[in-house]
């Protein structure tokens, strides 16, 4: 239960006296790009049912029923995808200060480097870049996936899993990039806890999708995962002090 136990941990971080004014700017961008990314969608999912109705050869109209839940499903993910990688790079730099305040609060004798927020601003945004370097050749495999006719019935629920890894990796980043920890890291650490790591993907992916709980929901989820990183170092540390 690690990583439903972590965002809930999150949510009620956000309400730590010192840590709520962390959270006005990322707030203010999740809300403009919501509104975007709906208008965009719901513009866009009724031609997808018509062309994916049109696709379809003639021996399987019987699966016309099926195109419109999916469809539903494939925009719900694109939804998720593209609100945390926008949303993502644009309040990238005030995640990474959220992320840095929520250690020291857990762990006020955490070590972190000295930099100004200016140098905080560019190598954020250069971690985001990694990370979009990972995820973009996946989602173009997955693409060509749902081009396939039969196969592509199964593309939302490939969606479905790549959007909660990348839930995953988006924000249990944010600890391992504020100490210099190379982004292969954060992927080891989510294969270490896969399961943890998997529950809490999905968990953010549903949770994206509920109207005014997802404005918050990418701090708490950056909170979350920072205290579950903190948490496991503290583990390992004195595992290592007790052998």
């Amino acid at each position: 239960m690690k990583g439903v136990t972590a965002l809930f941990e999150g949510f009620r971080l956000l309400l730590t006296p010192g840590l709520k004014r962390f959270v006005l700017v990322p707030l203010t961008v999740n809300i403009l790009v919501f509104i975007a990314l709906m208008i965009t969608l719901i513009g866009a999912m009724g031609g997808w049912v018509i062309a994916a109705a049109e696709y379809l050869p003639d021996w399987l109209d019987w699966l016309t029923w099926l195109i419109q839940p999916l469809a539903f499903i494939l925009a719900l993910v694109l939804f998720v995808f593209g609100f945390t990688v926008i949303n993502g790079f644009i309040a990238a730099p005030f995640y990474g200060l959220l992320a840095e305040k929520v250690e020291q609060h857990l762990d006020p004798n955490a070590s972190l480097p000295a930099e100004s927020f200016g140098s905080m601003v560019v190598r954020t945004l250069k971690r985001e870049l990694q990370k979009w370097l990972w995820y973009i050749p996946r989602a173009l495999i997955l693409l060509l996936v749902s081009l396939i006719p039969v196969v592509n019935l199964m593309a939302p629920f490939l969606w479905l899993a790549f959007g909660a890894w990348v839930m995953v990796i988006e924000y249990r980043d944010y600890l391992n990039d504020n100490h210099g920890h190379p982004l292969s890291l954060t992927r080891e650490q989510a294969r270490a806890e896969w399961w943890n790591s998997s529950v809490f993907g999905l968990l953010v992916v549903l949770l994206v999708s509920i109207p005014f709980v997802n404005l918050l929901l990418p701090s708490a989820a950056v909170a979350g995962a920072t205290a579950w990183g903190v948490k496991n170092r503290s583990i390992q540390t004195r595992l290592t002090t007790d052998v």
